[in-house]
């Protein structure tokens, strides 16, 4: 199968496996969107908008523990969408470039914001 691999739901978590087969060894990424940053973007403070990582593959997780605001690092999230990450636990809209990046960042976030604290893993 070349499109959607899996699609598997639970009551809180929903898994997206994107390609020809499933793995431990895949990279993957989990992400959601918290009440509390909803919150903060419903009071007025856009630049808040963010979406947490819940979780990554191993090869994935030691990448991202290396981002910093000065050092921000790319994650392609299924291998198309190239996010920056700049903090250990958080992709924020501050730090995408302007284009692709912002927009892509923009609907993920939009996506994710419509169920508060549901995590969704992004397999490839």
């Amino acid at each position: 199968m070349n499109s959607l691999a899996s699609f598997r739901v639970s009551t809180r978590r929903l898994t997206l496996g994107v390609g020809p087969h499933e793995g431990d060894d895949m990279p993957s990424i989990t992400l959601a969107v918290t009440t509390a940053v909803i919150n903060q973007v419903n009071e007025g403070n856009e630049y808040q908008r963010q979406l947490a990582i819940r979780g990554a593959s191993p090869d994935l997780r030691a990448l991202i523990r290396t981002a910093s605001a000065q050092n921000r690092v790319p994650v392609a999230v299924c291998g198309v969408f190239e996010l920056a990450v700049g903090d250990t636990d958080a992709i924020w809209e501050v730090h995408q470039a302007p284009g692709f990046q912002c927009g892509d960042f923009s609907n993920l976030y939009s996506l994710l914001a419509r169920r508060p604290e549901v995590s969704v893993t992004f397999q490839w």
